[in-house]
């Protein structure tokens, strides 16, 4: 484009007319594209050319410009100066590509890319210093956005490795804790005992958050009511807001249902109220509110991973203490915590992103110290075509399951002999394997056998559904429940469970285990 300008600069190819029409059409397109083309004397002690919108650019009288090539430094921010600068010393030498923000007259922000070249004669003589300089902003936030998401999609992987180990071993855990006390225990052991298990549970819930994080929790959705959701939760949040902040609630009429794990998001919603309650000071001002939007191109290209459409937008806004630009680069990492006094956890927002992230919305928020936050959770409309509420899970009783003849596979043999041990308990006879092999070579003991109930990931070339799929075709009326500590595996795609799998996930109580049987058993 340079050596295009440079060109009609010195009047090749075309006459005067052609030449003044060429550049106010180009001149146009510039101003358009926010891009200012510039040539300067080769040691820069005049401005020869300028065609684009100096003064939107740079936000200075191009006047001043032509008696001054170097006006524009007076609009780059302060911190960037030494840096431009040092920069500008090898223009001369055609060494010139620079990134920096400029400061406009009414105090905003905005990033340019400033880059040239060196003009030369036929006898290699420098000329001229012919550049393009262009506004980068949403560029620059677009692969800031980038890279955080790249940063946390990383820290979602190692996360969730480490909770679906941890999900292993609190399953043994627990698992053992609830048969030792099932057994009725002296009470003094039993106090032991429960105490183990109670922090075992937290365990389990920390890692249920770290799975959140980073997006693999099996998520149930359905279409849920927004003003039925509010309203149910209102008591609760009573119950821990009463005495710090006075909290309103402004729900759209006619607001649409979103299409999401009501469970969840109950928890998501919970937990971004406490995140408000403990940021005001004293006694403050809470509010919720729910909508309906367009999300439009606009939004989405500044936005990775959503799609233009319509979705139910949750905003939860506090009048407290606010957050720094630093604690908001990390406000969505796990463990980050800027709760010195009430010790959170670092997971509430880290579960509460990875959750929108999952179910194909997007999490954003704005914040200024000393003026308050505002966090904007968006979810997808449901489509009354596509999303329907899943019935509830049935609730059952610790009765047994009587004379079920049942297979466990489970390559860690500790996990193995627990849920062996629930089956008894629940009056069934169990027999574990650790290799799917091993189970294949012994098929004719599954002739009367009810229940199969396998690990999805195995240490074998056989997996667990692939396990299942095999057993079904010869034995078509045995039932099976898939276990599993996370959900990248076979039988959850874009985390949601497949039709027709039953699934509980690791670590489960005894009555989650067992709940699971009888529904298996019965349908």
């Amino acid at each position: 484009m340079i050596g295009r300008i440079l060109r009609l600069f010195r009047g090749e190819h075309k006459g005067r007319d052609d030449q003044s029409a060429a550049l106010d059409a180009l001149n146009d397109v510039l101003k358009h594209e926010n891009k200012v083309i510039w040539i300067d004397s080769y040691g820069k002690e005049k401005s020869i050319l300028n065609i684009g919108d100096y003064r939107a650019l740079y936000g200075r009288d191009q006047r001043v410009l032509e008696q001054d090539p170097l006006d524009w430094m007076q609009a780059i921010h302060k911190d960037d100066v030494p840096s431009v600068r040092e920069a500008l010393k090898g223009q001369p030498f055609g060494d010139f590509d620079v990134l920096y923000r400029v400061v406009k007259e009414d105090g905003s922000t905005r990033w340019i890319h400033d880059r040239s070249l060196v003009v030369r004669d036929d006898r290699n003589e420098p000329l001229y210093l012919a550049g393009l300089a262009e506004d980068v902003t949403d560029k620059v936030a677009l692969d800031e956005q980038l890279a955080a998401d790249m940063k946390l999609r990383t820290i979602g992987t190692i996360a969730g490795g480490v909770a679906h180990d941890f999900n292993n071993i609190l399953a043994v855990v627990i698992g053992n804790l609830e048969l030792a006390l099932s057994k009725q225990p002296d009470p003094e052991i039993a106090k032991h005992l429960n105490i183990a298990l109670g922090a075992a549970e937290r365990g389990a819930t920390t890692t249920h958050r770290l799975l959140a994080y980073a997006r693999q929790q099996p998520l149930a959705p359905e279409a849920v009511s927004v003003s039925d959701l509010i309203d149910s939760l209102k008591p609760i949040v009573a119950q821990f807001v009463s005495d710090h902040a006075e909290i309103s609630y402004h729900i759209v009429p006619n607001v649409s249902e979103c299409f999401a794990d009501r469970g969840e998001l109950e928890t998501v919603l919970i937990n971004l109220i406490i995140n408000a309650r403990d940021a005001v000071d004293g006694y403050g001002r809470i509010f919720l509110e729910a909508n309906t939007v367009e999300l439009d191109q606009a939004y989405v290209d500044l936005n990775f991973e959503v799609e233009a459409g319509s979705y139910v937008r949750f905003s939860i806004s506090d009048n407290g203490i606010g957050m720094s630009k630093e604690v908001l680069e990390r406000v969505f990492e796990p463990f980050f915590t800027n709760k010195s006094k009430s010790g959170g956890s670092g997971l509430g927002l880290s579960m509460a992103y990875g959750f929108a992230k999952q179910s194909r919305g997007n999490l954003k928020i704005y914040s200024e110290p000393g003026k308050g936050t505002t966090v904007n959770l968006y979810l997808p409309v449901a489509e009354k075509a596509g999303a329907s509420s899943q019935p509830e899970p049935e609730r059952v009783a610790d009765a047994g399951l009587p004379g079920a003849k049942c297979i466990v596979v489970d390559d860690d043999p500790d996990v193995g002999e627990v849920i062996v041990s629930f089956l008894e308990k629940l009056g069934c006879t169990a027999i574990l394997f650790t290799d799917p092999h091993d189970l294949i070579a012994k098929f004719e003991i599954c002739r009367d056998v009810s229940l199969l109930v396998t690990d999805v990931v195995l240490q074998s070339d056989i997996n667990g559904p692939e396990l299942g799929a095999l057993m079904q075709k010869q034995f078509p009326d045995i039932r099976i429940i898939y276990l599993s500590g996370y959900t990248e595996n076979a039988i959850i795609h874009h985390g949601r469970l497949d039709e027709g799998i039953r699934h509980l996930q690791k670590p489960f109580s005894f009555h989650e285990f067992a709940a699971a049987c009888e529904a298996a058993l019965s349908s």
